[in-house]
């Protein structure tokens, strides 16, 4: 046999493997994932049918990646293998030399160490391709993790920053505006009524449009916070900008603010900037407003009443006030701002799932590899007097270690993958928070290390099924 139909014999191998793979998992792909997009957007759109549309095209670029993957891969474990004369390859192979690892250069460190812990040490420190390629695959799951957990977090803290700033029940519309709330007789009991109204305007130098709200003086239904989590209070000289704006525009607080309304050049300085990030809303009062001749006559109102509850029966009487256009409670903005979240949370779980199954496959594969090359020296410890828990827990010490290892690489990688997705995905009036939380990288770090016990439990037959003859049956 040549060395060429050799080489081929095993590139089949890797292709039929490859072929396998890529086939079935770009169909599924084809036609799962786009169901799973169309079904999560659908909860909060409402979409005409959407047809799956099968593309050839894609699925034969991804197989060839596949194929040309698998190539290189068997391509670089034979480059040394098809150089052995055959002679030579049919001798038993001889031992390794043995080599120090650089702990051993210290002496009083070394001897200072367990037996079983100088055994993982050596095998882990020896085996420099299996610690690469158990980092790589730990470290690209990681990855997934901190950026899909970090994208539900941004998420929800955005959303959850902007309900609890509403201390509201009802936001009503009139089919009038109004300038005085003594003007104002409602069908309910409330314990507090403020105005609130939005204008549209123009900023003077990118000409992108702003909400500028107003509110009353010390205002307490709708409740802003600095960036330090500290309450903004309203005055009647107050102008504050959201967090997404000193994001994209560079504003800060002492800073000029000019934008355009009919025509109207206005100037403002900014003295605070506030903890949102969705939508480009400055706030100032209704005080501030009129000294800027700006029309502070509105059809908007924030309600607040007794038992801090929406009521149907006040829904019911607010609706049939001839006043009244329209009531939104605070339990269906909410509810609203929920649907978004349970979109997100459909894609995390891709992702997640997505990451359990790279990490789970890869340090399967090479714990298994791991185990059948050292069958001898296990089986060894085994004949010494090693009980097979003792023999199982080297194991998973060392896959321990690893998966620790890879997160040296995987969280600062992960918070870089996070903060690229987040500007992909932002825009002028969604700003994604780029900012990593700590407990967010501890649960990617914590289910990472779940996800490597599971393959402890899965890695429990292979060990058991050892042969302690058989593997003992070696050339000295």
């Amino acid at each position: 046999y040549q060395r060429v139909r050799i080489l081929f014999v095993y590139l089949f191998y890797g292709w039929w493997a490859a072929l396998i793979g890529a086939l079935g998992f770009s169909l599924l792909g084809n036609r799962v994932i786009p169901s799973a997009l169309i079904s999560i957007f659908t909860i909060r759109f409402s979409l005409p049918p959407i047809p799956i549309v099968y593309y050839p095209e894609y699925v034969v670029i991804s197989v060839l990646l596949a194929l040309f993957f698998a190539s290189v891969a068997i391509l670089l474990a034979l480059r040394h293998v098809l150089r052995e004369i055959p002679a030579a390859a049919m001798r038993p192979k001889a031992p390794k030399s043995a080599r120090n690892s650089f702990l051993e250069r210290f002496p009083k460190l070394w001897n200072r160490l367990r037996y079983d812990t100088k055994l993982i040490l050596r095998n882990l420190l020896m085996g420099r391709t299996k610690l690469l390629l158990s980092s790589i695959g730990v470290v690209g799951a990681l990855t997934l993790l901190i950026m899909g957990l970090s994208l539900r977090y941004s998420a929800t803290n955005m959303i959850d920053q902007s309900i609890q700033s509403f201390r509201f029940q009802y936001s009503v519309r009139l089919k009038e505006n109004i300038e005085d709330l003594g003007e104002l007789e409602l069908p309910i009991e409330s314990s507090k009524i403020e105005k609130t109204k939005t204008i549209n305007a123009t900023l003077a130098d990118s000409d992108d449009t702003i909400q500028l709200n107003l509110l009353e003086n010390e205002s307490t239904l709708l409740v802003l916070r600095s960036l330090d989590k500290k309450q903004i209070e309203m005055q009647e000289d107050t102008v504050i900008i959201p967090k997404s704006m000193q994001i994209v525009y560079g504003y800060d607080v002492g800073d000029r603010l000019d934008f355009v309304i009919d025509d109207v050049l206005i100037q403002l300085t900014i003295t605070h900037v506030n903890t949102q990030y969705l939508g480009k809303n400055v706030y100032i009062s209704f005080d501030h407003a009129g000294k800027l001749d700006l029309d502070i006559s509105t059809d908007k109102l924030y309600i607040a009443n007794a038992s801090q509850t929406t009521n149907v029966a006040e829904i019911t009487a607010l609706l049939g006030d001839d006043a009244v256009r329209s009531v939104d409670t605070k339990e269906e903005m909410i509810d609203r701002s929920r649907e978004i979240l349970d979109m997100l949370n459909r894609i995390i779980l891709i992702i997640i799932i997505s990451a359990a199954i790279l990490s789970i496959t890869v340090l399967y594969n090479l714990a298994s590899i791991n185990i059948f090359e050292r069958q001898r020296e296990l089986a060894t410890l085994r004949v010494l007097g090693y009980t097979r828990r003792e023999v199982q827990r080297l194991i998973n010490t060392e896959n321990r270690v690893l998966a620790l290892l890879g997160t040296i690489g995987g969280v600062p990688l992960g918070i870089l993958m996070f903060g690229w997705i987040a500007d992909l995905v932002s825009t002028p009036d969604f700003i994604m928070s780029k900012e990593p939380n700590v407990l967010v990288l501890l649960a990617a770090v914590g289910m990472l290390l779940g996800f490597m016990e599971t393959t402890n439990v899965l890695l429990r037959g292979k060990i058991k099924n050892i042969k302690f003859v058989e593997s003992l049956k070696g050339v000295e």
